[in-house]
C-alpha cells in the first residue's frame, strides 16, 4: 500500500502537467478553429478545408510511427544518449524517404480536386507551398518531441505549443481585421507555428541527444524500427487516407458550400479529442496491468462509462442543437440533422478510439483484423458511394457514420477474441455480473 502511495505522488503531478497543457492545448485549437469558421468566406473554408486535409494526409505518411517507435525502442536505455540520438536518426532518415513519397501522391491528389471544382491551378501552387513546409516541420516536432516524453519533460513539451497556438489565434484575429485572411495566410501562419515548435523541441532534445556517426548502426537502427512497425504500416497507411476521406468525397462529388460544411461540422468532433487523450494516458497503463480476474470487471466498466459519455454529448446535440450551431456560426445554421449525424459519428469513433487502446494494451492485434478492417471499410465507401448521394453533405455523412459503425463491429470481435485468447470467459463474466 505504502509502494502504491509514493508511486501515486510521483505519477500525480506529471499526470496534472500533462492534462493542464493538453486542455489549454486543445482549448486554444479548438477556439482558433471556430474562430476560422466565422472569419473565412464558404469559399476560402473550402480551400483551406482541401488544403489541411492534403496536409494532414502527408504528414501521416510522413511519419508512419517513426516518431512514436522511438520510445519504444528506446525503452530501458533512456538514459543513454547514443541510443536515443540512433534512433532520432533513424527516424529522421525514414521521414525523410516516406516525406518525398508522400509529396508525389499528394501532388497527384490535390490538383484532381481543385480540378473538380473548376479552382484556378495557381491557387494550387500558392497554397501547396505552405502545405508542403508545414508537414515537414510537423514531422520534425514528433520526432524531437519522443526524447521530452521519455523523460517526461511536460513543460518543454506543451508551453511551446501553448505559446504557438495563442500567436496562431492572434495573428489570424489580425489578418482578419485587416482584410488579408484567407486559405493562403491562414495556411501560412499554421506553417510558421509548426517550425517554430520543431526548432524549440529540437533544443530542449538537445541535452538528450549526442553526436552519433556510426553508419552501420544507423542502418540497423533503421531496420528495427521497420520491423517493429510491420505489422502496424499497413492500417497505418490506410489511417492516412481514410481519415481526410469525408473532405476528399465532398470535394470530389459536390460543390464547395458543402467541402465548407462538412469540414465546419467536423470541428465539433474536437469536443471527444480531450476524452481521448486520457486513453493513452490512464486507461491503457491501467488495463495494461490489469489481471486475468479484474480485467473484465474493468474493461465492462471503462467501456459502459465512455459510451455513457458518448451518448450524453450526442443527446446534448439532439437536445440543444442551437448551442452547437451557434459556435459554428450563422453560415451554418441550417445544418440541424447533419449536427446529429456527425456528433453520432464521432461519438462512435470515441468509443472505437477506447476499444483500440484497450485492445492494444493487452496486444490483442491481430493480422486478421487488420486486413479485415482495410477491406471492410473500402467495402463500406465503394457501396456508400454507389447507393448515397456522397455530393450532399448529408450523405457523406451519413456513409461516414455507416463505416465508423463496422469498425466498432470489428472492435467487438477483436476484443472477444483477445478474451478467449488469455482464457476468460466473456458470458461467464456477464451471467455474474447481471446477477449481482
Amino acid at each position: 500500500m505504502q509502494e502504491e502511495l509514493s508511486r501515486f505522488r510521483q505519477i500525480f503531478p506529471i499526470l496534472t502537467k500533462f492534462l493542464s497543457g493538453q486542455l489549454v492545448l486543445q482549448l486554444l485549437n479548438s477556439v482558433n478553429g471556430f474562430f476560422l469558421l466565422r472569419w473565412l468566406s464558404l469559399e476560402q473554408q473550402a480551400l483551406f478545408s482541401i488544403a489541411f486535409s492534403v496536409q494532414t494526409l502527408l504528414s501521416s505518411l510522413s511519419d508512419l510511427g517513426f516518431s512514436g517507435s522511438i520510445i519504444a525502442l528506446v525503452s530501458n536505455n533512456h538514459q543513454n544518449n547514443s541510443v536515443i540520438e540512433k534512433y532520432i536518426h533513424g527516424a529522421k532518415r525514414l521521414r525523410n524517404i516516406f516525406f518525398l513519397i508522400g509529396v508525389f501522391i499528394c501532388v497527384f491528389v490535390y490538383p484532381l480536386l481543385m480540378n473538380k471544382q473548376n479552382w484556378n491551378s495557381s491557387i494550387f501552387w500558392i497554397n501547396m507551398l505552405p502545405v508542403v513546409a508545414a508537414s515537414y516541420w510537423q514531422a520534425n516536432a514528433s520526432i524531437y518531441s519522443a526524447p521530452l516524453m521519455i523523460h517526461k519533460k511536460i513543460n518543454e513539451l506543451y508551453l511551446p505549443q501553448i505559446l504557438s497556438s495563442g500567436f496562431r489565434l492572434f495573428a489570424n484575429f489580425i489578418l482578419y481585421i485587416s482584410g488579408l485572411i484567407s486559405s493562403f495566410t491562414t495556411l501560412l501562419i499554421n506553417a510558421i507555428v509548426l517550425f517554430f515548435n520543431s526548432v524549440l523541441f529540437r533544443k530542449s532534445a538537445k541535452v538528450f541527444t549526442t553526436d552519433f556517426k556510426d553508419e552501420k548502426e544507423q542502418i540497423e537502427a533503421r531496420y528495427e524500427m521497420l520491423k517493429y512497425l510491420s505489422p502496424l504500416i499497413p492500417g497505418l497507411l490506410f489511417n492516412s487516407v481514410y481519415g481526410q476521406l469525408q473532405v476528399f468525397i465532398i470535394a470530389y462529388f459536390g460543390k464547395s458550400n458543402s467541402i465548407a460544411e462538412v469540414a465546419a461540422l467536423g470541428r465539433l468532433s474536437q469536443l471527444f479529442m480531450l476524452l481521448s487523450a486520457f486513453n493513452g494516458v490512464l486507461v491503457g497503463p491501467f488495463i495494461a496491468k490489469s489481471s486475468v480476474m479484474s480485467l473484465p470487471k474493468r474493461y465492462f466498466t471503462i467501456l459502459v462509462s465512455a459510451l455513457a459519455v458518448a451518448l450524453l454529448l450526442v443527446l446534448s446535440a439532439k437536445i440543444f442543437p442551437g448551442f452547437y450551431l451557434f459556435i459554428l456560426g450563422e453560415k451554418y445554421y441550417h445544418l440541424e440533422s447533419e449536427l446529429v449525424l456527425i456528433m453520432a459519428t464521432a461519438a462512435v469513433n470515441f468509443i472505437g478510439g477506447v476499444f483500440w487502446v484497450m485492445n492494444s494494451s493487452r496486444k490483442w492485434l491481430f493480422w486478421w483484423g487488420t486486413w479485415a478492417y482495410i477491406s471492410g471499410v473500402i467495402i463500406c465507401q465503394v457501396i456508400g458511394i454507389q447507393f448515397l448521394d456522397v455530393s450532399t453533405t448529408h450523405g457523406v455523412l451519413l456513409l461516414s457514420f455507416i463505416t465508423s459503425l463496422f469498425v466498432i463491429v470489428l472492435y467487438f470481435f477483436a476484443s472477444w477474441h483477445g478474451f478467449r485468447k488469455e482464457n476468460i470467459s466473456v458470458w461467464l463474466f456477464l451471467k455474474r455480473l447481471f446477477r449481482s
